[in-house]
């Protein structure tokens, strides 16, 4: 009898643990594809069509909503329609939330979705040159692959830059259209050419050191100072172009206006540094190949997002961090290409960044020989790994290149901190003539709150599967209830069984 007692309470713990655990054990299950066009208009809009069909594969769910991850923090004339029906949705936490409560997503079913809306400002104009950047999209915590379309109106220029290999361009009557397959993460377009660049750029006379009369800044040769007139001298020699500002003659409201021409020229350079030390611990470079160099390089670089103090370190002192600045990068890349006799130049200047603000920021240029003609061509592996959409020989046109990173440079001569670079106060075109006007650049940055992790199904999916189980669980419970029932009356007849033996003795 005691021995049936304790198998009784050991299948009442069991039966208890599974009321507890149950929830978890059935996993929401499902699959998902999404397609994308985007319309892009004359006035800088785009219109997206977003179509999405999810199939449930969950015994256990009956789901009535659905959750998808939204980059975009705010759009135009947002509509969702499933079979002709409109569905309530909603915008929320970086999440677009739809509700089909009346058609019910029952196991083995399959759902069809579209979602269009419209997205003000979202082609970025910069003078001659408009510029895209089509988000990343997760499932989850893992990337989507999808089709994606992008239709532009036929009177803007070809495309000048693109991050993803084209699969279709097709030209219709009032538009154009080009198409991308299993897009997987963020996709940069530019739209348009360019033959100079024209950008103001104000001094920041907070950063001047206490008493100093006049600061001397490096910058590119190809560059014409224009707008400030008597404070400024430029001096040129053979190797190096700078601008001598003088203070007490500058007035901090005036930005130095600059022109710069295509910058395609720079010093052939294959001597090593004494940054190259510690090359020889990089393992897989014997090609000379620069597209092959750069994915095996990639791959053994981390970048430092946070970069709050540049610093020059050599090739062993970079593989052994952690994470590695762009500066970093620029030199291990820079190095291993001179040591395959590739001629190969630091750059730096001002780039705009994925968070849509201005950065001083370091990069590589390297000369592309060949039979039939040399080119200097810009590398930007370091961008390429916090962004998504750079890679090789595919850099964005939105950059400035201020100079050449020689050997005895020193960072701090640079005097990167000079000047106000934010979207308010920096102007930056692109044109294909010197008449053209400068204009400011609007930058916005969508800002979306964590929603950590969230299922695609959304989290009334979890609670309306209460309903299919608690069938379940209200039998668990009487089972359970039953079960201490008896092991109770078991135990009281075992006790007074006991109590009798002993009185008898």
């Amino acid at each position: 009898m005691i021995k049936l007692l304790k198998l009784l309470i050991f299948i009442n713990i069991l039966v208890l643990s599974s009321i507890f655990t149950n929830q978890d054990a059935n996993a929401l299950s499902y699959d998902l594809k999404m397609e994308f066009e985007v319309n892009l208009q004359e006035s800088n809009a785009a219109g997206v069509t977003q179509k999405v069909k999810i199939r449930n594969n969950s015994a256990d769910f009956l789901s009535t909503s659905m959750s998808l991850d939204f980059p975009f923090s705010t759009v135009d004339s947002l509509k969702v329609v499933s079979e002709g029906t409109p569905l309530p949705a909603s915008i929320e936490n970086g999440r677009l939330w739809v509700e089909f409560e009346d058609q019910a997503l029952e196991y083995g079913e399959n759902k069809e979705i579209d979602i269009s809306y419209q997205i003000v400002n979202f082609v970025k104009p910069y003078g001659d040159i408009r510029g895209i950047v089509w988000p990343n999209f997760t499932i989850e915590d893992q990337e989507a692959i999808y089709p994606l379309k992008i239709s532009y109106p036929v009177s803007w220029d070809d495309i000048y830059y693109s991050s993803e290999g084209v699969d279709m361009n097709v030209v219709f009557d009032t538009k154009r259209a080009v198409a991308f397959n299993d897009v997987k993460r963020p996709v940069g377009i530019y739209f348009g050419n360019y033959t100079l660049k024209q950008f103001n750029i104000q001094l920041d006379k907070s950063r001047l050191l206490k008493g100093e009369t006049s600061i001397r800044v490096p910058l590119n040769s190809d560059f014409y100072i224009t707008g400030i007139k008597e404070s400024t001298s430029i001096n040129r020699d053979n190797n190096t172009s700078s601008v001598t500002i003088d203070i007490e003659k500058y007035l901090g409201e005036i930005p130095m206006g600059i022109i710069s021409t295509q910058e395609n020229n720079f010093d052939e350079n294959i001597s090593p540094s004494t940054f190259s030390k510690g090359i020889e611990k990089i393992d897989g470079i014997e090609s000379d190949d620069p597209s092959k160099l750069y994915k095996v390089l990639s791959a053994k670089l981390k970048p430092r997002i946070e970069i709050t103090e540049w610093s020059r370190n050599n090739i062993s002192e970079i593989l052994e961090a952690d994470k590695q600045s762009d500066v970093d990068y620029a030199t291990v890349f820079s190095e291993v290409f001179k040591s395959k006799k590739i001629p190969s130049q630091i750059l730096y200047g001002i780039v705009l960044f994925p968070d849509g603000n201005y950065h001083w920021h370091f990069w590589v240029s390297y000369l592309d020989k060949n039979d039939q003609k040399s080119e200097w061509k810009q590398i930007d592996p370091y961008m390429d790994a916090i962004s998504g959409y750079e890679s090789f020989d595919r850099i964005t046109p939105v950059r400035i290149v201020w100079g050449q990173l020689n050997e005895n440079s020193d960072l701090s001569d640079i005097n990167l901190d000079l000047f106000l670079i934010t979207p308010e106060n920096f102007q930056l075109r692109n044109f294909t003539n010197p008449s053209a006007q400068s204009g400011y650049i609007t930058s916005q940055l969508n800002e979306r709150g964590h929603a950590g992790e969230v299922s695609v199904l959304g989290e009334s999916t979890n609670n309306l599967s209460i309903d299919n189980n608690l069938k379940y669980s209200v039998l668990y419970v009487l089972t359970g209830i039953g079960l201490l029932f008896i092991s109770a009356l078991i135990f009281k007849r075992e006790y007074q069984l006991n109590l009798k033996i002993k009185s008898n003795s």
